[in-house]
């Protein structure tokens, strides 16, 4: 048996003997709402928002998925239960991105299946940086070469690798805070060579001071080694008759680097920046 019931909408619902077969949409509807979609300087999302029931039967949870902009397959971020006000907030990276590309979306969907969707703003994270500070370094001592979070510095003397049972590679507190050290070398035609232990690397900066107070302006001739073959140079000039350290911003050609070598001359290097 059917019956017809207009609606207050003045709509005509046909009635089955068991259920509602139509209604006013807006009576069966819950309504998401996504107040903010932040990106975060690491690409980490923030997204919160809230649901509000019109019908007797309410959402209990959401569900985030995010829509690359190729339309590949959605990547399911996390379902959470909402808060009792229906409010909801997830914080977190979306699966397989470090970075997030222009035109992708966020889809926040009720256990009720209702969803919304809104755009992510496109993020590049910050690169990470990694500073040499020569921390472990004493003015008196042997080393043949210096490691830290995965770079290496080796000293050489007259072209050759410094010897194993004299000084040659030493370290000076002058001028530097927090146990960080300048690198400097004992001997004749002094060079450095800064190597990765896995990977290529960009020299960022660094800073030089000559080795006594007495000695005029020099010019160190930095070389680069590109993975993809040749070589790059930069010229640092110090500061004459002082022992203050001078920071030297290398160009962006600095980069792609296996290796990168120096004459060090009169000078300590400090406060190697790399990435």
């Amino acid at each position: 048996m059917t019956l017809s019931l207009k609606t207050a909408s003045g709509l005509t619902a046909a009635l089955g003997c068991a259920a509602l077969v139509s209604l006013p949409q807006q009576a069966l509807a819950l309504n998401v709402i996504i107040n903010s979609v932040q990106v975060n300087a690491n690409c980490e999302l923030t997204v919160t928002g809230s649901v509000q029931y019109t019908r007797k039967v309410p959402a209990t949870a959401v569900t985030f998925d995010y829509l690359p902009p190729n339309q590949g397959a959605e990547i399911r971020l996390a379902t959470i239960p909402l808060q009792a006000n229906g409010a909801y907030q997830w914080v977190g990276m979306i699966p397989g991105y470090s970075a997030i590309p222009s035109g992708g979306r966020v889809k926040v969907v009720t256990n009720r299946q209702v969803n919304r969707k809104a755009y992510v703003s496109a993020c590049t994270p910050p690169t990470a940086q990694t500073m040499l500070n020569f921390a472990s370094l004493t003015n008196s001592g042997i080393y043949t070469s210096y490691s830290q979070a995965g770079y290496t510095v080796t000293p050489a003397v007259n072209g050759a690798a410094c010897p194993s049972h004299q000084e040659c590679l030493l370290g000076s507190s002058f001028g530097l805070a927090n146990n960080a050290k300048g690198a400097y070398i004992l001997g004749n035609s002094p060079s450095f060579s800064l190597t990765r232990d896995s990977g290529n690397f960009r020299l960022k900066s660094l800073v030089l001071r000559n080795t006594s107070p007495t000695i005029g302006a020099q010019s160190v001739i930095f070389t680069g080694h590109l993975a993809s073959g040749g070589t790059v140079t930069y010229t640092a000039t110090t500061y004459a008759q002082t022992l203050d350290y001078k920071t030297f911003d290398f160009p962006d050609n600095f980069t792609g680097l296996t290796s990168v070598t120096w004459p060090t001359a009169q000078t300590v290097v400090a406060d190697i920046v790399l990435e």
